[in-house]
């Protein structure tokens, strides 16, 4: 035999023993026999004809290919895939078909149903997904402002989406009403690698709810997943929150991404952040939270026994909600927040800007808080504030403090601090430990309890006296500050220490009234024998002999006749 021939015979007797098979294929061409013919296992079905199941379920053998046509539908009834193939001309392939089983069909639309229009027609879309399979999901805008109706009435998760989906919303869903507490629009379930996207819109059912109780209609609900990603969409109106993540049967989630998003008019919360290892959202919209409380834009709060950890929070306007942001936890020994980062935020809020509760750590830089009753309030917590403004909220005067404290460690730098007082600590609450307050621009009185901390270099005016206030705690530090007092009357008294072996020294005293008399040499009040000063004791006294001006020795004075801040000059 010759070389060539034997070698190509070898090829042959190889190729054979792979056992190549061509694929069967069936030509669906008949309505009336298309079911019976669709019985063989991996085979290619070409539908060319329309496919009446007539209520009735075709089961699709595994391994099998759909292939249609131009004119090739399957409606009105049950089809149950087994890792099936759907390919060709897949436009308006279905109408009411109601999708089961397992698909492997990577872009999914709704295009692909002539029908769309009825309630929980999505459901059948997203049936298409496989968690095995990488989907994209695209749910199409509807002509003449058209909505996509979904309910609660076959479960109280609506949409379930698996593992390894990308949903691209360009229409608008609107839940139908319902008397369900707890329902979700969109729900990811123990899944991961999922995302939501496109520029439509999640209404839920907030104007048609029928009953009163309840406070978790989601309109996505992420529990127990890790590596979502949402961006771009409008979720409005729903009974609980427009996003809430979670846990579930014991799995908390992880790797949660939240960006770009109008989040608006819902009852409970813009955002739930309950149990999550590294949440991040930016570059929000949230505005018109209220309801049922807590009624915040975004809030952090772990269930009892769960874990927030790494919530970062960056560019979110706030606007017209009951609370800003918060971070908070039941108070068990179980449940706890590991650290909450604001960064570069714009909050007004009708009641409280920032609340932390129970926080390792609660830090806030460079943002904007506007609050018509507090801008922060913490308790047992660590917060760190730096070059951050806090204001009333719209002009208004506050009806609390800008900031209110329970046993707190508090880092306050270079930031502007406008209202009634600057820190109140209510009477039961003891001194905050290690409190560190430099370099701000305080525009009211403040008021510290305070345990080894340090007040340097920042800059106070105000009307009101004293203007800086002692009233609990040891061993503090309080220097290098200036204090511009600004009212019309002569003041009693610019910083009253209270408390006992604490440094006050190198303050500047700017006071905007008369002259100021030459020092004359006066004894320490007896409760301030232990504070260290810089000076012996000092008593500034006015040009009137019977009004004297009192502050702690080894500070300066200095009389201006013109302020830019608040001038109120007498002639």
């Amino acid at each position: 035999m010759k070389p060539t021939i034997f070698l190509l015979c070898f090829l042959m007797a190889g190729l054979g023993m792979q056992s190549v098979r061509a694929e069967n294929v069936v030509q669906i061409t008949s309505p009336a026999t298309a079911v019976n013919m669709m019985r063989k296992t991996n085979t290619r079905y070409v539908i060319k004809c329309v496919v009446n199941l007539k209520q009735k379920r075709l089961t699709v053998p595994s391994g099998c290919t759909l292939e249609f046509v131009s004119g090739g539908q399957i409606v009105s009834g049950y089809l149950t895939g087994n890792k099936t193939r759907i390919e060709g001309e897949t436009d308006g392939i279905f109408r009411y078909t109601n999708i089961s089983g397992t698909f492997d069909v990577p872009e999914i639309s709704t295009r692909m149903f002539e029908k769309v229009t009825y309630e929980n027609a999505l459901k059948d879309v997203m049936a298409l997904a496989n968690a095995e399979v990488h989907n994209t999901v695209t749910i199409e805008a509807l002509p003449d402002g058209q909505t996509y109706e979904v309910s609660t009435d076959e479960g109280r998760d609506i949409i379930h989406v698996p593992s390894n989906t990308d949903v691209v919303l360009h229409g608008t869903i609107k839940m139908v009403g319902s008397s369900e507490e707890n329902y979700s629009i969109f729900c990811v379930d123990r899944a991961e690698n999922v995302s939501f996207s496109g520029d439509g819109t999640i209404i839920g059912d907030r104007a048609s709810h029928m009953g009163e109780s309840g406070e978790w209609g989601m309109g996505i609900n992420i529990v127990g997943s890790k590596k979502v990603h949402v961006t771009g969409l409008t979720i409005s109106d729903c009974w609980g929150d427009c996003i809430y993540v979670g846990r579930s049967n014991g799995v908390e989630s992880s790797d949660v991404e939240i960006d770009n998003c109008l989040l608006t008019g819902s009852r409970r919360q813009g955002i739930s952040v309950v149990a999550c290892y590294g949440a991040e959202m930016h570059d929000l919209d949230i505005h018109d939270i209220h309801g049922t409380d807590p009624q915040a834009a975004i809030d952090v709060e772990p269930n009892a026994g769960d874990t927030c950890s790494g919530a970062w929070i960056r560019n979110v306007t706030v606007r017209n909600c009951y609370l800003g942001i918060i971070g908070t936890t039941p108070g068990d020994a179980l449940s706890k927040i590991t650290d909450i980062h604001i960064e570069d935020c714009d909050v007004e809020s009708e009641v409280l800007g920032l609340n932390a509760e129970n926080c390792n750590l609660f830090e806030v830089k460079r943002t904007s808080v506007k609050a018509e009753y507090s801008g922060l309030r913490s308790h047992i917590s660590t917060v760190s504030l730096d070059s951050c403004i806090f204001s009333p909220y719209e002009g208004k005067k506050l009806e609390s403090d800008i900031i209110v404290l329970w046993d707190v460690y508090l880092e306050a730098r270079n930031s502007e601090f406008h209202g009634n007082k600057f820190i109140d600590n209510p009477k039961a609450t003891p001194a905050s430990k290690r409190m560190m307050v430099a370099n701000n621009q305080i525009f009211c009185p403040v008021e510290l309890k305070m345990q080894a901390g340090q007040f340097i270099g920042n800059v106070i005016t105000s009307e009101q006296t004293p203007m800086l206030n002692l009233i609990l705690g040891n061993g503090n530090v309080i220097r290098d500050n200036t204090l511009i007092y600004t009212g019309e009357d002569h003041p009693e008294q610019l910083i009253d220490v209270q408390t006992t072996g604490n440094s006050v020294t190198n303050n500047t005293f700017e006071y905007l009234l008369a002259k100021i008399m030459p020092p004359s040499t006066t004894k320490q009040e007896e409760a301030d024998k232990t504070n260290i000063y810089t000076l012996n004791g000092q008593l500034f006294r006015h040009h009137d002999s019977t009004k004297t001006l009192n502050l702690p020795p080894g500070n300066y004075i200095v009389e201006r006749r013109k302020v830019c801040i608040k001038p109120k000059i007498r002639n």
